[in-house]
């Protein structure tokens, strides 16, 4: 996984690489994470935790809330 210096457009050429992850600027010190779909094959990953938020108003409201924040909209 690369950490990128200038956002996600140099790696968009780069079939070496998987995804990046990079330190939030919301969130500081968490960081982010973002797997590019056509490039990771779905058994390199365990799914060890799953939630349907969709089934969870409360939970719905808070993620949306978390997206609002971040300035994402957030459609189910």
């Amino acid at each position: 996984m690369a950490r990128p210096s200038c956002g996600p457009k140099p790696f968009i050429g780069r079939a070496d690489v998987d995804g990046l992850i990079w330190t939030s600027r919301q969130c500081d010190p968490e960081q982010c994470i973002i797997l590019f779909e056509d490039r990771l094959a779905e058994d390199r990953l365990d799914v060890v935790q799953s939630i349907d938020a969709g089934a969870d108003a409360d939970l719905l409201l808070e993620l949306r809330d978390y997206g609002r924040r971040a300035g994402i909209t957030i459609i189910s």
